[in-house]
């Protein structure tokens, strides 16, 4: 019981460090692109 929690712990902090990432290069994608148009 222990075990499988803390597994699902891990594996919730990966998703949220993956969201974290693609959110990070969203934004920077976004002002790449404002600075081109500028």
């Amino acid at each position: 019981m222990c075990l499988h929690k803390n597994s699902f712990l891990n594996t919730n902090s990966k998703i949220i460090a993956q969201l974290r990432l693609n959110f990070k290069i969203r934004i920077f994608m976004s002002l790449q692109v404002g600075q081109f148009s500028i």
